[in-house]
């Protein structure tokens, strides 16, 4: 598994990795609201968009630790 698949912790941050149409970007940051291992053994974080609380997203821990989808904050 990789770096961050055993290790999501709530209250992590990380940016979004897409960028605008104008090449820059996006400035958007995920907070892990909470962490868990699905029914199917999958590890997924609970995500929750910094700037409006109301805006959450389930992903997978591994699209987590790919850097094409997002980036640890503080990197």
């Amino acid at each position: 598994m990789g770096k961050y698949t055993d290790e999501v912790e709530i209250g992590q941050r990380f940016y979004n990795a897409h960028l605008s149409a104008f090449g820059t970007p996006l400035q958007i940051t995920w907070v892990v609201q909470q962490a868990w291992v699905g029914a199917d053994g999958i590890p997924y974080a609970r995500l929750v968009k910094e700037s409006d609380r109301t805006e959450k997203k389930t992903v997978s821990a591994s699209i987590l630790e790919d850097r094409r989808h997002f980036v640890p904050a503080g990197i």
